[in-house]
C-alpha cells in the first residue's frame, strides 16, 4: 500500500483504524540497489555522484513523509515500526564497473584496496534530519536485521525523534568485504582492545566515535534495546558512572 493511501484510509471518516494498526512495516522504495559488495572503481571515481545522492534524497523525502503522518496520531496508540529499503533496479555508479570474483577482493585488500567502491548506506542530505518531527506514538522500531540498508548514524537520527520510543532493534549484523576496513572502522565501536593472542584488524576510530554517546540521547521511556553485532564504547553510560546514577539515566531498562 502506498503511503499516500495509507494516509488516506487512517484519516477523516478512517480516523477509528488508527487504533486497530499496531505494526506498521514501511519499506522505502529508492532508485537504485548500489551493489557495492561487486563492484569496482575506476579512475575519475567519485564518492559525491547523482547515483548516491538520489538514492539518499529519496530515503529522506520518504522518511519525512511518513513522521509527517504519524506526528498527528495519538501518543497513546503505542505503534511499532519496521523499516526497510529496497532499490527498484540495479544502479551502476559512475566510473565501476562489476566485478564479482571473491578470491581477487582478498587480493586487492593485501595490494592497497585502491579499487573498492566505498558501502553504500542510505543517509540524510545535509541538514536533512532536521526536517523530521517528533512523533510520541511510535512504541518499537525495528531497522531489519539483513534489509534495513541504512547508515547506523541516521538510525540514531531517526530514534531520537521517536520520543517516546521504548524499544529498539538495530540490526547490524551483515557480511561485509575486508577491502571494506574503513566502514567497519566508521560503523562499530569496540570497547576493549583486541586481545594479544589474536591481532586482527583495527577496527577502532582515531576520533572519538558518536554512536555509543546518541545512544544516550534516546528517550528516557526506553525499556529494552537490541542490537546485533555492535561493540559500544565504554562511554555508553558515561565514566564513573554508580549504579544510582545508570538507574537515572534509563529509568526503564531493564
Amino acid at each position: 500500500m502506498p503511503l499516500s493511501q495509507f494516509q488516506g484510509v487512517t484519516s477523516g471518516e478512517g480516523l477509528a483504524r488508527r487504533a486497530m494498526i499496531r505494526h506498521l512495516k514501511y519499506h522505502i522504495v529508492v532508485l537504485f540497489d548500489i551493489l557495492d559488495w561487486q563492484t569496482r572503481k575506476e579512475k575519475g571515481y567519485a564518492l559525491e555522484n547523482h547515483i548516491r545522492h538520489n538514492d539518499d534524497a529519496a530515503f529522506q523525502s520518504a522518511i519525512i513523509d511518513l513522521f509527517n503522518i504519524l506526528t498527528d496520531w495519538d501518543l497513546n496508540l503505542r505503534l511499532s515500526v519496521e523499516l526497510a529499503l529496497l532499490g527498484r533496479e540495479v544502479g551502476e555508479e559512475p566510473h565501476t564497473y562489476d566485478f564479482d570474483i571473491a578470491g581477487d577482493y582478498r587480493y586487492d585488500f593485501k595490494k592497497g584496496r585502491t579499487k573498492a567502491v566505498p558501502v553504500y548506506r542510505a543517509k540524510f542530505l545535509e541538514n536533512g534530519a532536521s526536517l523530521l518531527p517528533d512523533v510520541p506514538c511510535i512504541d518499537h522500531f525495528c531497522f531489519a536485521i539483513s534489509s534495513h540498508h541504512i547508515w547506523a548514524g541516521s538510525a540514531m537520527q531517526i530514534i531520537q525523534r521517536c520520543t517516546t520510543v521504548t524499544k529498539l532493534v538495530l540490526g547490524l549484523d551483515e557480511y561485509i568485504r575486508p577491502d571494506h576496513i574503513e566502514y567497519i572502522q566508521a560503523r562499530r565501536q569496540d570497547g576493549e582492545p583486541w586481545k594479544e593472542m589474536m591481532p586482527g584488524l583495527n577496527v577502532l576510530l582515531s576520533d572519538n566515535g558518536c554512536l555509543s554517546q546518541n545512544f544516550r540521547h534516546l528517550s528516557l521511556s526506553l525499556g529494552e534495546l537490541k542490537i546485533h553485532q555492535l561493540s559500544l564504547a565504554p562511554d555508553f553510560y558515561m565514566r564513573r558512572v554508580t549504579p544510582y546514577q545508570l538507574r537515572n539515566l534509563f529509568t526503564g531498562l531493564d
